[in-house]
């Protein structure tokens, strides 16, 4: 099967998840190991460069994600531009823009907008954790309420999509705030099967911007080989 076939039925599955995405979020996708470097430096983007001392994973799912959210900007302001390096390793986004990424396995994934349309964005693959690593993390990962929403989702791919949704909303909020948080200082409190959302409220302040009590509703996709998940935070959401 070819990497172009396998792009191709990997974003037209995606195309069905997020038809819920506002029209001003612009995503792009795409699978590896392909040569995403080569294809960023021939566009002349200001690239930046991972240590030579990272493995070949690591560099693949690194440029990637950047190949993803330079045609995701692109789409946004018409200009190809990647996010470069934050000290706490995080992308640092172009001015004027907001998004995330996401890879997992052999996919990579980003989401992007303009500042004025979202305050943050978040978005996450997770692929299959195996049942044995589940247990391990499950008491780090889930409260005890949250595990009985279990039943709403499909039952091998709950903790999956719970997870993700967890990392997506993680994303959204931390650029604004830089206060690292737990899986468990949010809970996910009701799972909408219908249109395939998850409510989540966060258990404590995070600084300035967000506060304890607060709701946000996460998207959720679930396919044959991974979850999907995304927020969009609008404007109103932010506490001053």
């Amino acid at each position: 099967m070819s990497d172009q076939y396998q792009n191709d039925v990997f974003n037209k599955e995606l195309s069905s998840a997020l038809y819920k995405l506002p029209k001003n979020i612009k995503w792009a996708a795409t699978i590896f190991p392909q040569n995403h470097k080569e294809k960023l430096l021939s566009m002349n983007v200001e690239l930046p460069l991972l240590s030579d001392m990272a493995v070949e994973k690591r560099k693949n799912e690194f440029y990637a994600g950047r190949w993803c959210a330079t045609q995701a900007i692109y789409q946004t302001n018409h200009r190809y531009l990647t996010p470069k390096i934050n000290a706490d390793r995080s992308p640092l986004w172009p001015d004027g823009v907001v998004g995330s990424i996401s890879h997992s396995n052999d996919k990579a994934i980003s989401l992007v907008t303009s500042i004025d349309q979202c305050v943050g964005v978040g978005v996450d693959l997770q692929y299959a954790i195996p049942p044995e690593e589940q247990l391990k993390i499950l008491d780090l990962v889930l409260s005890t309420s949250e595990a009985l929403l279990f039943r709403k989702i499909s039952p091998n791919r709950a903790f999956d999509v719970f997870f993700s949704a967890k990392e997506s909303l993680y994303k959204a909020l931390y650029p604004s705030c830089l206060d690292i948080f737990e899986h468990k200082d949010v809970e996910i409190v009701k799972v909408n099967e219908y249109d395939f959302t998850l409510e989540i409220h966060l258990l404590r302040d995070l600084k300035a911007h967000w506060f304890k009590g607060q709701v946000f509703t996460v998207h959720y996709h679930v396919a044959q080989t991974y979850a999907l998940t995304w927020i969009c935070l609008d404007p109103f959401y932010i506490r001053y």
